[in-house]
């Protein structure tokens, strides 16, 4: 029965421990704490982070829960996709020209509205300066990729002016027919930029890898060529050569001796199919065009 009364003394020294700890208003008077209370306060700090991630969850619940409109905040954006400034001197001395210049330059106002539809309207500035026998100057405002999409889970269809450019190849692709072309400076710009917007209907069907794609051109937009005076002329009739073409004394003389006419047919339009797929290691399309 001796040792009774040191543990009961164990007994209230902890009870008064607990009771200075929580009744005490002068927290620099508090006994140290022991190893008891360390371990009970590291519990409750974990509870408060708990709580915390628990709260931080529910704020990301409910932003998934606000309505496609309610989230998107900037349906209309304004953007200029390049402006190209361009200079430089003809060295040889039978060369059409002495000095040449271009610039050139495309801005966007494009418009979206979640979750089906957007829109675009585009439009672009081009000139050109060559002096020399004859002389260019020439600036042109032209309409760029101006349409109205509407996008569902399989298929999109996009009516307005577009630039559509099938094949792969670099420069001249086979089965790009229906394209607009530029050739007003020939080759040297990329394939994007020597293609012009068309009015046309598009409807694209996506299968898995595969895609089906329907193009139909209510009208004929002929391709841009150069000033007849410009270097970028195809058919140089004082020499009687014409770009890509081997010439010889009889092709020279027909082509300084005869008459061009640069003036486009007549024509209703076209239309195509494309069915494409990539596959692993490879892909192949197959196009029909009119």
């Amino acid at each position: 029965m001796g040792p009774l009364p040191n543990v009961l003394e164990a007994q209230e020294l902890i009870i008064e421990d607990e009771e200075e700890i929580i009744f005490e208003d002068d927290t620099d008077q508090l006994a140290p704490p022991h190893e008891e209370d360390i371990l009970i306060l590291e519990d409750n700090s974990s509870d408060l982070t708990t709580a915390e991630e628990a709260s931080g969850q529910a704020e990301v619940d409910v932003a998934g829960d606000l309505s496609p409109t309610d989230q998107y905040q900037s349906p209309i954006a304004f953007h200029i996709d390049d402006i190209w400034v361009e200079y430089g001197t003809f060295t040889r001395d039978n060369s059409p020209g002495d000095a040449y210049g271009h610039i050139r330059s495309e801005a966007s106002l494009t418009w979206s509205s979640l979750p089906r539809w957007e829109g675009q309207l585009s439009a672009r500035v081009y000139g050109y300066h060559e002096n020399g026998n004859a002389g260019v100057d020439e600036l042109f405002l032209d309409y760029g990729e101006s349409y109205l999409r509407y996008i569902s889970d399989q298929f999109r269809l996009t009516v307005g002016a577009q630039q559509v450019i099938w094949g792969r190849i670099d420069e001249f692709p086979p089965s790009d027919r229906l394209s607009t072309q530029d050739i007003s400076r020939y080759v040297l710009d990329d394939l994007k930029d020597r293609r012009r917007a068309s009015p046309a209907i598009r409807y694209e069907y996506f299968i898995d890898n595969s895609k089906l794609d329907f193009l139909i051109l209510p009208y004929f937009r002929p391709a841009t060529l150069p000033d007849t005076n410009s270097a970028w002329f195809p058919v140089n009739q004082d020499s009687g050569e014409v770009f890509g073409l081997a010439s010889t004394p009889l092709t020279r003389q027909l082509v300084k001796t005869a008459r061009i006419h640069l003036d486009e047919p007549n024509s209703e339009g076209g239309y195509g199919v494309r069915f494409s797929s990539i596959l692993e290691g490879f892909d192949y399309a197959v196009t029909v065009q009119k």
